[in-house]
């Protein structure tokens, strides 16, 4: 068990628990905490900023550069729980984020993996649930020879599409709970 949203990361009274498990078995990272949906949004919203440097894309749902939904059902690998959060309607997803890693592919090693993520705040019994949903998840490959078109020959860094990365998605909910 992590502690990991709670009252007291809002400044309210009272000590909310949370459990980190595996969503809905689809790849996603959950966290379940005793805080209504839209005081969890609010905690969400909060803990953000301090991550600008691993993810310096970071957009709310609604705001102009969140992608359309017919944008994400055609350029975005997510699987069935990105489906199901397509198929939610609008309302349930105005607490939601998403979250771009910045171009990591010029200076990632070889093997490293990067994720973007769809945070999304949604009610669980009397509390809420926080999940992140990894979305284009890519591994580097490092840098091989290659003959490709009008760019000619020449070393070129690649990446392997990966499915969903539950231990991806599940190593940033520790990042947004409060510290020890």
């Amino acid at each position: 068990m992590i502690a990991l949203l709670g009252a007291a990361a809002l400044g309210g009274r009272g000590g909310a628990r949370a459990a980190a498990h595996d969503g809905a078995g689809d790849g996603t990272g959950a966290a379940s905490a005793a805080l209504a949906p839209p005081q969890a949004a609010q905690w969400l919203a909060q803990r953000l900023p301090p991550l600008r440097a691993s993810y310096p894309g970071q957009f709310a749902f609604g705001s102009a550069l969140f992608p359309a939904d017919g944008d994400f059902g055609a350029h975005w690998r997510g699987g069935p729980a990105l489906r199901a959060w397509l198929a939610q309607a609008v309302a349930a997803r105005r607490g939601d984020w998403l979250l771009l890693p910045p171009d990591w592919l010029a200076y990632a090693a070889e093997g490293e993996r990067a994720c973007a993520y769809l945070l999304t705040v949604r009610p669980r019994g009397a509390g809420s649930e926080v999940a992140a949903l990894p979305l284009d998840c890519m591994e580097a490959t490092g840098q091989r020879w290659r003959m490709l078109g009008r760019a000619g020959p020449g070393w070129y860094l690649g990446a392997l599409d990966l499915p969903p990365q539950r231990a991806l998605a599940a190593a940033l909910l520790p990042r947004l709970g409060p510290g020890p």
